[in-house]
């Protein structure tokens, strides 16, 4: 899955659609597998779940309100790559947001892109 999350970026709106229902399915299996790990997981075993680092560096790496002015307002193909990094920002959100969405430990997401952030 670790090639997919950089289609979220800077790339034409039907590749970034069809990257994001794919990760979109993926989740909820994830998240499955993550509710077998922590009721296997004893009391004293530390258990974290962590959001992937990539889908995360896409958020991170989003551009600026400043630069993102600049390049909409150039007129040329500029404008298109601006909006294509924000619906990849934006798919990204969603699906950070979506690791919360049933997640056996919410608070240990928070944890875990507290650290990275």
């Amino acid at each position: 899955m670790d090639g997919i999350y950089p289609l979220l970026r800077g790339m034409p709106k039907p590749i970034q659609e069809t990257a994001y229902e794919i990760l979109h399915q993926y989740i909820p299996m994830q998240q499955e597998q993550i509710s077998i790990e922590a009721a296997l997981a004893g009391e004293d075993d530390e258990f974290a779940p962590q959001v992937a680092l990539e889908l995360l560096s896409l958020v991170m790496e989003t551009p600026s309100a400043e630069k993102l002015e600049e390049i909409v307002f150039d007129g040329t193909a500029l404008g298109e790559l601006a909006e294509e990094s924000v619906r990849g920002c934006f798919l990204a959100w969603r699906l950070i947001f979506g690791h919360f969405e049933n997640a056996v430990s919410a608070a240990s997401y928070s944890e875990r892109i507290t650290l990275v952030g």
